[in-house]
């Protein structure tokens, strides 16, 4: 079987402690766990958009042949206030279902 390695870079929701869910089709429609399998170690589910953002134009997954892109700390915190007022009622239904639900800002890896 041939293993699909992307990066998503961007903002991001971390919920933890992180029991894995079964998200409703509502909330798979519009968030994407960033992390297959291999994210069984780590408590914390993570949270990426499966929808465009407003405010965010650039590309946000890259695989193996993608070029890497250039982020400045401004840009960040934009994206992660426009991912912010993107995922309102998401971010609501989640942090009835987890202790801590936060908006950061990172790199995610995953094999698929």
């Amino acid at each position: 079987m041939s293993m699909k390695f992307s990066v998503y870079v961007g903002p991001v929701l971390v919920c933890s402690p992180g029991n894995r869910i079964e998200m409703s089709d509502e909330l798979a429609d519009r968030l994407d766990e960033l992390r297959g399998e291999e994210g069984a170690g780590d408590s914390a589910v993570y949270l990426g958009p499966n929808v465009d953002v407003p405010g965010i134009t650039r590309q946000l997954r890259f695989d193996e042949y993608s070029d890497a892109p250039v982020i400045t700390d401004i840009l960040a915190a934009v994206e992660m206030r426009a991912f912010k007022d993107c995922f309102v009622a998401e971010i609501a239904q989640l942090k009835r279902e987890f202790r801590s639900v936060e908006v950061g800002w990172g790199i995610v890896c995953s094999f698929r």
